[in-house]
Parts: C-alpha cells; structure tokens; sequence
C-alpha cells in the first residue's frame, strides 16, 4: 500500500512539473522595502525570487530627485551576485547602527526624501520602480490606498 502511495505521489509530482504547476519564480529583481527614517535612516531593499542567482553588475538603482532626471550623480551600478530568495540592502552611510548592519551596501543613492522617485535598471531597461519619474507629487506617493505612504 505505501509503495503504491508513494508511485502515486511520485506521478502527480511528474504531473504538475511537466504542467508548469510546480514553483513560480519572478521575472526579475524588484524593490521589496523601502526605508525613509528620521535624519539619514534611509534604506532600499531589492529582493530575488527568479529561482537562480543573479549577476549584480548588470543592474543600477537611479534616483530621481524631486521630480527630476534619472541622469547624474545619483546612480549606484550594483557589484555582486544576489542568490535567489535574497535581497540586497542599499543603506545610506550615515544611516543608524541598526540599518548599517543589514546593508549590502552603502550610497548616496538611498539620500531620499518621499516625493523622489527610484528606478531599478537592467542595462538600460527599467524593470521596477518607486513613485513616477519626473512627477513630484508634493510631500509623497500613496501606497495601497494611504496619501503620503513614501
């Protein structure tokens, strides 16, 4: 009876695998948390659920200040490899013990107030983003459903 079981259990597996039922993986990296504390207490968090370790040296995080442009100085090029079911932590480096402690990395791109924008490259191609580019809504954007969420 359990050898049965198991042959039956064995063939469902074989089933859904060959049904595409079996794990769902993302597409891509995207922005899972977003951090603005008092002072410097400023965080992004980037997560990896593609089901395969990712080259890190292809994707840049760009902020666009106050309604601005994605070109200058606030641009982090990613070093690394991101394991799936990881994230990757950008803290900026006057940020609290605390969040310093969880970074991957420090920079200036994490100097971010709630009405600036983020987008997340892969090359050239923007694959996830916070806010609307070059749109300053005034203090900051909704998230599900409350004003000022950012």
């Amino acid at each position: 009876m359990m050898r049965r079981l198991y042959r039956l259990f064995a063939l469902l597996i074989m089933v859904m695998s060959a049904l595409g039922l079996g794990a769902q993986y993302a597409e891509g990296l995207f922005f899972s948390e977003y951090v603005e504390g008092s002072s410097f207490n400023k965080a992004l968090e980037i997560f990896n659920g593609t089901g395969q370790t990712v080259d890190l040296s292809q994707y840049t995080i760009k902020l666009a200040a106050n309604g601005g442009s994605w070109h200058g100085t606030n641009i982090l090029h990613m070093t690394g490899t991101l394991a799936h079911n990881q994230a990757y932590v950008v803290a900026h480096p006057q940020a609290n013990a605390a969040i310093l402690a969880v970074a991957d990395v420090t920079s200036q791109v994490a100097n971010h107030n709630g009405n600036d924008a983020f987008g997340l490259f892969l090359g050239e191609t923007i694959i996830d983003m916070i806010g609307i580019y070059q749109n300053d809504p005034g203090q900051g954007w909704p998230v599900a459903g409350v004003p000022n969420g950012t």
